[in-house]
């Protein structure tokens, strides 16, 4: 009988390493989304970036934005239809660098979750430098809003 019991504690603690380990081996994903909006005189694209553990994790993500944005477009002419999310292996040298946190031709805000090793971004492509170092802090100023949304997060 202790052999039974034995034997049970170990495919359990086997299957608690196994589990921890494979969560710890799932490879990094990229959730990349793409919105286009149109404002007086000049497009602006809105870009994020975020590393997600697994492709399945990224996919669940695309789902929730997907919704968001159809929540905030439905009503506003400003959205094109052309928006997009994928999920990604990799991301541009330019994009990645700004996960890295270096300075870019544009400001952008750059999010860290606390506890986790995993880092996102955002920007506005078709901003002036004023511009978007106004909305990446008005960005982190609503951010701060939200007491349930907790990160680490600066414009550069």
């Amino acid at each position: 009988m202790n052999k039974l019991y034995l034997f049970v504690i170990v495919i359990v603690l086997g299957s608690y390493i196994y589990l921890d380990l494979t969560q710890q081996i799932k490879p990094i994903v990229y959730g990349e989304s793409r919105f286009t909006f149109q404002v007086p005189g000049r497009e602006i694209q809105l870009v994020t970036i975020g590393q997600r553990i697994g492709m399945e994790d990224c996919l669940e993500m695309r789902d929730l934005v997907y919704r968001q944005i159809d929540a905030v477009c439905s009503n506003e002419k400003i959205c094109y239809e052309n928006n997009k999310y994928e999920c990604k292996t990799n991301v541009d040298d330019k994009y990645q660098d700004m996960l890295d946190q270096q300075p870019s031709r544009t400001h952008y805000l750059h999010i860290k979750q606390p506890g986790e090793n995993l880092n996102g971004i955002i920007l506005y492509w078709g901003m002036t430098e004023n511009e978007s170092w106004v909305v990446c802090n008005m960005m982190i100023e609503k951010m701060n809003k939200y007491k349930n949304v907790e990160s680490n997060s600066q414009c550069i």
